[in-house]
C-alpha cells in the first residue's frame, strides 16, 4: 500500500513538472514571436521616414534592422549585442563590427538550432538581403565551409 502511494505522488509530480515545463517552454516562443513583431513594425515605420541626418547612436536592444535569405524562407530581425538576452529575441548585431552600407565586416550571430537553424542549407550564390531604416543592402553567398561532422 505504501509504495502504491509513493508511486501515485511521483506520477503525480511528474506530470506537474512536465506541465510547467511545458507553460515555460510556450511561454517562451510567445516571448520570441512577439519581439519578432514588435521589431518588423519599428522597421517598417522607421523605413517610411527619409532619413536625411546619419542614424542615432544604438544601443543595446535596439531594432538594427532585418536579415533575409530567401531561398531557405528566413527571415529574422537583428537587435544590437550579443548576449543570451538578445540571441532569445532574434540575431544580434556584435558590437564593434560594421552596420550594413557602411563599409567594413558586420558581424550578425544567432542560436544555430532557433533562428539560424535553416542556415545548414545555405549554399553558394544564396542572395542575402538586410534591411535597415536606411534601406536594403544585398549579398550573395560566395562559398561556404562546414566542419567535418565526424
Amino acid at each position: 500500500m505504501r509504495k502504491r502511494r509513493w508511486l501515485t505522488r511521483l506520477g503525480s509530480a511528474l506530470m506537474i513538472g512536465g506541465a510547467v515545463v511545458l507553460g515555460w517552454y510556450g511561454w517562451t516562443v510567445h516571448e520570441r514571436a512577439f519581439a519578432q513583431r514588435r521589431a518588423q513594425e519599428w522597421l517598417n515605420r522607421s523605413a517610411t521616414v527619409p532619413r536625411l541626418a546619419p542614424p542615432p547612436r544604438v544601443h543595446r536592444g535596439d531594432v538594427v534592422g532585418e536579415i533575409e535569405i530567401p531561398r531557405l524562407h528566413l527571415a529574422v530581425m537583428i537587435f544590437e549585442g550579443d548576449d543570451a538576452g538578445i540571441l532569445e529575441q532574434g540575431a544580434g548585431h556584435i558590437p564593434g563590427t560594421s552596420f550594413p552600407a557602411t563599409g567594413g565586416n558586420m558581424g550578425i550571430a544567432a542560436h544555430r538550432d532557433t533562428y539560424f537553424r535553416p542556415l545548414r542549407l545555405v549554399r553558394a550564390n544564396d542572395v542575402i538581403n538586410v534591411k535597415t531604416p536606411a534601406g536594403t543592402s544585398e549579398y550573395a553567398v560566395m562559398r561556404t565551409s562546414f566542419p567535418d561532422a565526424s
